[in-house]
């Protein structure tokens, strides 16, 4: 490694510019077809500039691979560059003149540096700004040659910049600072998670500690330098300083960065975008919380309502309208969790109406239906987004190649015993022994989500609006259940208790709701019940028109249907009557008054018939709500 490295040098620092050039081309190019390469630059970029166009991304990370290269000939070739050489090709700009003259004095110096591409040229400064000897330093890491460790501080040290390994660590650099030394720290590389939680350019980082322990022991001035690239292999060195000191340098760095990389014009192509700067709280078994070993830095809180640049998490709903109620209290939770990503919502268009009536948590939505080619599109256009995460609370195949055309980064999901799910990056293995049957819907995405690092509970709080006039008594009644006609009680007995409940409610009216496809039912009740105190409303509201009808019902009844599980989770008390399907699973999940009439001829799990179930149990079961207090 060691001779190939000095071969290289040799050839690099001898080739004229425009050869060079072309290698930077050719090996760019070769590197832009690197498909991991790529999305890691592309991916970057699109999340700090999120208006830019794919065809902009496109050439921004074709520059920046080209740039990649250009940045490691440079390293090869600097060691061998004389004096006049490096005045030709660096420069300081006014504003690093200012700065420095006015900070250096006889004070130590912290000096912090981003990834700028020429990174390199910064250990010629000392020499140019005619230092004294061994005045400034750097952190550089070892390598695992000697040989070749040698080779690089003997050719860094030519510049008059001391060499100081990251095996000696804080002592060392204590120590030159301690001596009124200039230490130079690569400071905007991810610290994992021995680094401190905090934010660069909108997005959640991991910023290195050890600017703040090396101000904790020792007072410093400190300045945050970089490299302007000008031309090939040619920079102006930059140099700013904070106005605040009053809190650490971390945090001041990271801020310092966000407004370069926003607001600078030339950032897009003047960084190195190709180094996973934001790979912080990824592990899949973490991903659903922040946790970080060194702690939250002061400014990570509030988190901005603007989360166009932040990670990128998309939700795929389940495909029922009571399944996205089930799981609206976990997606509350996830929100809490990761309040610093941008949460996607990816759902079936006839759900729109009822993400606005749940007031489900999002930042960003997607209504696609990938039966039809709009749908397909819209989702095959979203790998321009590129997602970081993906969560599918959906089983199917169909599904799961929907977030795989998105390309998000990591896709979760629930892998059933012989029901593999090739699509998915990370799954959640159901235990063999675990029987559905007994655990609720919305317990089991609990445990799915928690293998991924969830804490927080769900919120199953429900939508209470304003409270029910104590003039007003009215009953909704939800008669059908257009997908399953098994769950649906007779007619008949719907029109007795229309009959019961009118006479014991004498004030009450009451309102029959439910799909175009329910109409057949509600008709029958209406028309065999003759009475003013009853309307039919079946197939001639939308969701939110039902939603405030139901809000403003002393309770509900109804099939085990989507329309009980949106009355409960918009604050309505009801009676669910149950039959064949199961209470343990599918019973509604928010904290309202809730009776559950389960047939006598079924199980706890269900498996009974609707014709079992009489209506004085249900006329019973409504006695128990109107006397709750409040209600």
């Amino acid at each position: 490694m060691f001779l190939l490295v000095r071969v290289l040098s040799f050839l690099v620092r001898i080739l004229p510019d425009f050869i060079l050039q072309g290698i930077c081309l050719g090996l760019g190019m070769f590197l832009y077809l690197l498909k991991s390469k790529r999305r890691i630059v592309m991916s970057n970029l699109a999340h700090i500039y999120p208006d830019l166009s794919e065809k902009e991304l496109r050439r921004l990370a074709r520059k920046n691979c080209i740039l990649t290269i250009e940045m490691g000939l440079f390293a090869l070739a600097s060691p061998g560059f004389d004096s006049t050489s490096i005045h030709k090709r660096l420069k300081f700009g006014e504003d690093f003149e200012e700065n420095y003259h006015r900070v250096a004095g006889t004070s130590p110096m912290l000096i912090l540096l981003p990834h700028n591409y020429l990174n390199e040229m910064v250990i010629f400064t000392p020499n140019m700004l005619g230092l004294e000897k061994k005045k400034a330093a750097a952190i550089f890491r070892p390598m695992d040659d000697p040989k070749l460790d040698d080779w690089i501080r003997q050719t860094r040290e030519r510049g008059g910049l001391k060499l100081l390994s990251r095996r000696g660590g804080l002592e060392a650099a204590i120590g030159h600072l301690r001596a009124c030394g200039h230490l130079a720290i690569l400071a905007d590389q991810s610290a994992g998670d021995s680094g401190i939680l905090g934010r660069v350019g909108g997005r959640t980082a991991s910023l290195s500690p050890f600017p703040d322990l090396l101000v904790r022991k020792f007072p410093v001035q400190l300045a945050f330098v970089y490299i302007e690239r000008t031309g090939f292999f040619r920079g102006t060195l930059h140099m700013g300083t904070p106005k605040d000191r009053d809190r650490e340098p971390s945090v001041l760095f990271a801020e310092w960065m966000t407004e370069k990389l926003q607001n600078s014009e030339g950032w897009e192509t003047n960084w190195l975008w190709m180094h996973r700067r934001w790979k912080t709280q990824r592990k899949p078994e973490k991903r659903l919380r922040l946790e970080q070993k060194r702690g939250i830095s002061s400014d990570f809180y509030p988190i901005p309502d603007d989360r166009s640049r932040a990670d990128r998490f998309y939700l795929r709903l389940p495909n029922w309208l009571g399944d996205i109620v089930m799981l609206t209290p976990l997606i509350r939770a996830i929100r809490k969790a990761r309040p610093d990503v941008r949460l996607t919502l990816v759902y079936r268009p006839q759900f729109e109406s009822l993400i606005d009536l749940l007031q489900i948590p999002c930042d960003d939505r997607l209504p696609a239906d990938s039966r039809n080619a709009e749908g397909r599109k819209l989702l095959k256009d979203r790998r321009h987004d590129y997602p970081d995460t993906a969560i599918l609370f959906t089983n199917s195949f169909r599904g799961d190649k929907e977030m795989w055309t998105t390309r998000a980064e990591q896709r979760f999901g629930i892998n059933r015993p012989g029901k593999p799910r090739p699509l998915l990056t990370h799954s959640w293995e159901m235990p063999a022994d675990l029987d559905e049957q007994s655990i609720h819907q919305t317990e089991l995405w609990n445990r799915f989500l928690q293998h991924f690092g969830l804490l927080e509970e769900p919120d199953t709080q429900p939508l209470n609006g304003d409270p029910v006039s104590p003039d007003s008594f009215r009953i909704g009644l939800f008669s059908g259940s257009e997908n399953s006609p098994e769950k649906r009680w007779a007619p008949e007995k719907w029109i007795s208790l229309v009959e019961k409940l009118l006479a014991e409610y004498p004030s009450a009216d009451i309102e029959l709701y439910g799909t175009q496809g329910d109409r057949e039912i509600t008709e029958k009740i209406l028309s065999a019940a003759n009475n003013p105190r009853l309307t039919d409303y079946a197939g001639k509201t939308n969701l939110a028109e039902l939603g405030e009808r139901v809000r403003n019902c002393r309770f509900a009844i109804g099939n085990d249907s989507g329309g009980m599980h949106l009355a409960n989770a918009l604050g309505c008390p009801g009676v669910v009557l149950f039959g064949p399907t199961n209470p343990v699973r599918t019973r509604p999940v928010f904290d309202d008054p809730l009776e559950i009439v389960q047939a006598p001829d079924a199980s706890p799990t269900g498996g009974g018939t609707m014709e079992a179930i009489e209506v004085g149990e249900v006329l019973a079961a409504t006695r128990k709500l109107v006397d709750v207090p409040g209600n």
